[in-house]
């Protein structure tokens, strides 16, 4: 190689470029890298703006377990948030009914989370503390609700279980949020108790794995305030991060068991000390072994390049010779 010996730069091109063919093969007695990422899982949240992603100020319990989900897993989530701001329960069931895009997407779903009923009760409530709930009592339209609700919980449940028979799921029932304002105003006493009716009854038929959002943010008496352990936004509805986050801890203390994770032995919750929401990198071959190529491609573009310029200058030489 006459030409190549009396040119230093494009040898040392070309030996590097041999080296990184070399380094690019697995050695003998090695496994060869992954050739593919593993499959992603199709999570499908149905709920509402407790569920619905963009009506937060900041990442959400369902992005925050998602991500749990991944790191645990070695898998990438993706998510489908078909959460609903302002449904109840019925109107929920109906997109649920209706909504073919919806139940496409419930059809292939590895992990289906679902919640609702904070909109029935305070639909319900908002009549109660205007005085027109009706009945000699002003609470005729929280019994309604009541009875609505548990139907349309049941068939929710139902639905979800015939169209996804055999995905995943977790729920999670509804917390009290204003119950400092209602004690204040003396209503506390007897709203908490159409609180109790519908967990009761979700707890009943809870069709998967139950976070109990209001022991969370209620405490074990269901007396406490939420607001008060930093859990809401200024709204005195909607979780803020800390509250969204003790959401997803309960939900990630679970286990994944059933795409292969670790399952939790005791149930208990563990600390999350931090907000775990970009894709996990630790310990995933696929993301690895994409990385790596993507570093090799880009060295030998980069060595290509210089060796196009070193030959460019050789020839600008000899011209500049003759």
């Amino acid at each position: 190689m006459p030409f190549v010996s009396q040119h230093p730069i494009l040898l040392l091109v070309l030996t590097a470029l041999a080296t990184l063919a070399l380094a690019s093969a697995p050695l003998a007695g090695q496994p060869a890298r992954a050739a593919a990422d593993p499959p992603p899982i199709s999570i499908v949240a149905i709920g509402d703006s407790i569920t619905y992603e963009g009506n937060a100020t900041t990442t959400g319990w369902l992005a925050i377990y998602a991500s749990h989900l991944g790191k645990e897993t070695g898998r990438m989530p993706q998510i489908h948030d078909y959460g609903i701001p302002g449904a109840t329960a019925g109107e929920i069931l109906d997109a649920l009914r209706t909504h073919d895009d919806l139940r496409s997407a419930l059809s292939h779903a590895d992990l289906v989370t679902y919640q609702t009923g904070i909109n029935d009760f305070f639909r319900a409530r908002t009549s109660y503390v205007a005085g027109s709930c009706g009945g000699a009592d002003n609470q005729d339209c929280l019994r309604s609700m009541v009875q609505q609700f548990d139907a349309n919980w049941d068939a929710l449940v139902s639905e979800i279980a015939r169209i996804a028979p055999h995905a995943a799921k977790r729920t999670m029932n509804i917390y009290y949020s204003t119950i400092r304002y209602d004690t204040d105003h003396g209503d506390a006493g007897t709203l908490n108790g159409y609180v109790t009716q519908i967990n009761q009854h979700i707890a009943a038929n809870p069709g998967a794995p139950l976070v109990d959002a209001h022991e969370i943010y209620n405490g074990p008496g269901g007396d406490q305030d939420p607001a008060a352990k930093g859990y809401l936004l200024a709204d005195a509805v909607h979780p803020d991060w800390l509250g969204h986050l003790v959401i997803a801890n309960f939900l990630d203390a679970m286990g994944y068991a059933e795409f292969g994770g670790p399952q939790r032995s005791n149930g208990a919750a563990t600390p999350v000390t931090s907000l775990r929401t970009a894709p996990p990198s630790a310990g995933h071959a696929g993301w690895a072994s994409r990385t790596w190529l993507i570093a090799v491609l880009g060295g030998l573009a980069l060595l290509t390049a210089s060796a196009i310029a070193a030959l460019a200058f050789a020839r600008r030489r000899r011209r500049t010779a003759t």
